[in-house]
C-alpha cells in the first residue's frame, strides 16, 4: 500500500509539465472515478511531495529561487503529457486526500 503523503498530485497539465522539467519525478497518471465539470480529470502523480510543493510556490507566485526552463522543452513536455492523458484508465481512488 502506498503512502499518499509522499506523493504530490495535480490535474493542471501546464503545471505538471513545469514540474517535469524542473526535475520532479512523474510517477504515474490516474483518472479519478468522479467527474468534474462533465469530465473525468487526469491527475499527474509525482514523487517527493516537498520538492513539488516548493516548485508550486515558484510556478504560481514567482517566489523562491527562479527556475529557468527552455520554452521548446516546455512545449514538448505539455504535448507529451497531453498525449499520455488519452491512454489513462479510470481508477477508483483509495483516498480523497490524495487528490488535494
Amino acid at each position: 500500500m502506498e503512502n499518499n503523503e509522499d506523493y504530490f498530485s495535480t490535474k493542471d497539465l501546464h503545471f505538471a509539465a513545469f514540474l517535469k522539467l524542473a526535475g520532479a519525478n512523474l510517477r504515474k497518471l490516474e483518472k479519478k472515478m468522479e467527474q468534474y465539470k462533465g469530465r473525468t480529470p487526469v491527475f499527474f502523480i509525482f514523487d517527493d511531495r516537498d520538492k513539488c510543493e516548493y516548485l508550486e510556490t515558484i510556478f504560481w507566485n514567482g517566489q523562491g529561487d527562479e527556475i529557468m526552463v527552455n520554452v521548446k522543452d516546455y512545449v514538448d513536455a505539455v504535448r507529451d503529457l497531453r498525449s499520455r492523458t488519452a491512454s489513462v484508465n479510470i481508477v477508483q481512488s483509495r483516498s480523497e486526500d490524495f487528490y488535494k
